[in-house]
């Protein structure tokens, strides 16, 4: 499959038919500057439209529908939650998961050829998709940052409001992941681990269906609540965690000397990021679980 059609193939997957035709007809006029591949522009122009256009749908709809006691941070959570949760969560796993197989064939075979693994149409396409997507989340927290940081007045304090470190740690990996994963896919530099660390969006499935069960007041003590929680923290171990020591594997016994020296730097500076990050997160994940077995078993005692 080339990448035009990957690229079409995407969108396709993300919108009915005649929706999907359309956008692909619009995209195939627009003059796109030859700055990255022209499938990777479409892809992250077609992925940042859909994903803003639901975000806008869904906002509008909760800010007429909700109850008015609701907090403007839960109606948020909501519309925010319902985007986040579907299309990176479903559709860049999807159109990646052929390219990723690949590459992990690779790795058991000649893991010293990773770092320059070509990268294939569906880690390009699904590299547009997920910086459009990023750029798109990227926007709604910096224009919605008075409501999303938490209060110093505890009384004051909503569901969906974050401190300000974790606030600027999203901001940062966005940031970041929109300024190296395109070099990496575009050069063929590590995409790889790119195309892994887009693979891991599919927790985000469990981590948003959490987030918006807590804006309508569903908690882990209801049973809808903690199946939905207990999903996310397998799929979060799955996903992130179990696959570490294959990863630390591919990484150790890549062959960098055929990379020039500023990629080889920037590898150094950036992959283990991502990792280190999920095993922090895991960590902290834990640590809620078992604060939360402990206290029902003084509860049951």
């Amino acid at each position: 499959m080339s990448a035009s059609d990957a690229a079409a193939k995407a969108i396709q997957a993300l919108l009915p038919a005649d929706a999907a035709n359309a956008m692909n007809e619009v995209l195939d006029a627009i003059p796109f500057p030859a700055i990255l591949p022209i499938e990777f522009e479409k892809a992250y122009i077609a992925f940042f439209s859909v994903c803003m256009a639901c975000f806008i749908v869904l906002f509008a709809l909760t800010l007429i529908l909700v109850p008015k006691s609701w907090a403007m941070v839960e109606k948020l959570t909501v519309a925010t939650s319902l985007v986040s949760g579907s299309f990176p969560g479903i559709f860049i796993p999807m159109v990646i998961w052929s390219s990723m197989k690949e590459a992990f064939e690779v790795g058991m075979k000649t893991p010293q050829d990773l770092p320059k693994w070509p990268s294939p149409p569906g880690i390009m396409v699904g590299c547009g998709m997920a910086i459009g997507y990023m750029t798109y989340d990227l926007i709604v927290m910096v224009l919605f940052y008075p409501v999303l940081i938490r209060p110093g007045d505890k009384a004051k304090r909503r569901k969906g409001q974050m401190n300000f470190a974790l606030y600027m740690q999203m901001i940062m990996h966005h940031v970041l992941s929109i300024i190296f994963w395109p070099y990496a896919v575009v050069n063929s530099t590590m995409s790889w681990a790119v195309g892994y660390f887009m693979l891991t969006e599919m927790t985000n499935t469990g981590l948003n269906a959490r987030g918006l069960l807590d804006a309508i007041g569903i908690s882990v003590s209801n049973p809808i609540g903690a199946l939905v929680s207990l999903t996310w923290v397998l799929q979060f171990t799955i996903v992130r965690i179990v696959p570490l020591p294959v990863l630390i594997y591919f990484l150790v016994l890549g062959e960098y000397s055929s990379l020039p020296l500023h990629d080889q730097i920037i590898s150094c500076l950036t992959v283990p990021i991502p990792l280190l990050l999920n095993i922090m997160w895991f960590r902290q994940i834990m640590g809620i679980v078992l604060s939360k077995l402990a206290s029902k078993k003084k509860k049951a005692e």
